[in-house]
């Protein structure tokens, strides 16, 4: 939140509410308990951080209890620096993330921990809310200032559900498991929560691992700049396959042409947007990028079966006794966007601009997919806008790997450059076989790269195997699959 000047005769009243702030509310602990999820092939302890709920009120006694669960290494004498997951969205429980971790190769020498952010769905209390249907703007303001009620209603303190109280939620956590040092590994919206937690304490951090990275001086409004990006990749890297080549040609001309009849006979502008959406969710995840060739002709053959096959399928996998209901927090999105987004503009090094000229009713369609929730902060989720520094970069020495996808259309290889020019022991490394959440489904180099980071971080690691790296496009008449770790 922003900072105010207090005139010097309310200098001994600042003094004395300053004292009250730095006593303890709450002393953090850790709880164990039994575990609520199994994950197959790996040893889990759990339990739940409780701390205090609002570190700037000190009246505030309340507590907030933050699920974590930690993946035991696979090692018999594992390394005493585990590593700790922080979950993207915002709102995204990293909980749900649980089988892709145990997949892991982090565990063949390390723990790895999965903590809840507080305001997600295995947080109480959360930001949870049931939204009514919406299928335009004006219905969607109202979903939104729906679930603003529900929150505030159960009396949630919405300042408190930010990155700067998220950040020290992580102190108290490595101080209540005794652990010295651990490696951060956060992706997408969890990179930006992991600048803000080695801002905060750096000695704490052996290492960094910063998967499809969002920089904190970027613009929410680039969205769909992003979106049309990480098309032209797939359409440019589609053409110079051979094989994707022949089974699907002048793939970007086919999908300008279908957006268009979208937009001529189903709904106007609404329609290009609501296609456009549907590919970009499948070109999203690394799991599934090499089906978008496949879907737009799909959708080009009104091949409706082949394209349910595509839209159906679950990238990550839902762990066993995870509650779908508490997978995304819809009442954490907003209220992280309206608080530490929005109101801030990007950085001109941070913004993005179109690779390629696309047809201004494509560029129209395309701004329907902005996820930025601009139109909604005002009259929908009423917070007041946050402290400025959440949106500077941060500067620091510690080790770092900046992953990206090269066919990432949220997160673009621009973004992880952007991030680098702050981290000086950077090593940045553009997996040209991916999109979002890169190392969820990483390759035998990927793999390798990581592997060699974590055993010295101090050196950088070696990335010129990503050379031999290309998309494995599916193809007509080939199962419909997700592709697999370690392709």
């Amino acid at each position: 939140m922003r900072r105010f000047i207090w005139l010097i005769a309310m200098v001994s009243g600042v003094a004395s509410v300053a004292a009250a702030a730095q006593e303890p509310q709450v002393t953090p602990v850790a709880i164990t308990e039994a575990c609520a999820f199994s994950v197959r092939g790996t040893q889990t302890e759990c339990g739940h951080l409780r701390t205090a709920l609002d570190r700037t009120n000190p009246t505030e006694k309340r507590t907030i209890e933050l699920r974590y669960v930690r993946l035991k290494s696979r090692s018999r004498t594992p390394e005493p620096d585990p590593v700790v997951f922080l979950t993207g969205g915002p709102g995204s429980s990293s909980l749900y993330f649980l089988n892709v971790l145990s997949r892991s190769q982090i565990l063949e020498h390390r723990d790895l921990i999965a903590i809840e952010q507080r305001g997600n769905g295995y947080s109480e209390p959360n930001l949870l809310c049931s939204l009514p249907e919406a299928n335009d703007v004006e219905s969607t303001r109202a979903a939104y200032r729906s679930c603003f009620e529900q929150v505030t209603a159960r009396g949630a303190p919405l300042q408190a559900y930010n990155l700067r109280e998220a950040a020290h939620d992580l102190v108290d956590l490595r101080t209540a498991l005794g652990i010295d040092q651990w490696t951060i590994f956060g992706t997408s919206y969890g990179s930006f929560w992991a600048l803000q937690y080695l801002k905060l304490q750096p000695a704490g951090v052996r290492a960094v691992i910063l998967d499809s990275p969002y920089p904190p001086q970027a613009d929410p409004r680039d969205s769909w700049v992003a979106h049309l990006n990480g098309l032209s990749a797939v359409f440019q890297a589609c053409e110079s396959d051979q094989q994707c080549a022949a089974a699907y040609p002048r793939l970007r001309d086919r999908f300008v042409s279908l957006v268009t009849q979208a937009m001529a006979s189903e709904g106007g502008v609404a329609a290009g947007g609501q296609l456009i959406g549907l590919v970009n969710g499948v070109n999203f995840e690394t799991a599934s990028v090499h089906l978008v060739p496949r879907l737009i002709d799909a959708y080009e053959r009104r091949d409706q079966r082949t394209v349910t096959a595509i839209l159906s399928l679950d990238p990550y996998g839902l762990p066993r006794g995870f509650d779908i209901e508490r997978a995304s927090s819809t009442g954490l999105f907003l209220n992280t966007t309206c608080i530490e987004d929005v109101p801030f503009p990007g950085a001109s090094d941070a913004r993005l601009a179109l690779r390629e000229n696309w047809p201004a009713n494509i560029v129209d369609a395309a701004k329907l997919t902005d996820n930025s929730s601009t139109d909604y902060c005002n009259g929908a989720w009423e917070v007041p806008a946050g402290d400025a520094a959440f949106n500077e970069p941060v500067q620091s020495n510690v080790p770092a790997l900046i992953t990206v996808g090269a066919l990432d259309p949220e997160t673009p290889p621009e973004f992880g450059a952007v991030m680098g020019a702050t981290l000086p022991s950077s090593t940045l490394a553009v997996l040209p076989d991916s999109a979002h959440a890169a190392i969820s489904r990483p390759s035998a180099c990927s793999t390798a790269i990581i592997a060699r980071f974590l055993d010295n971080p101090a050196i950088k690691p070696d990335v010129s195997c990503l050379e031999r790296d290309r998309p494995d496009f599916n193809l007509p008449g080939e199962r419909i699959r997700m592709v697999r770790i370690g392709r």
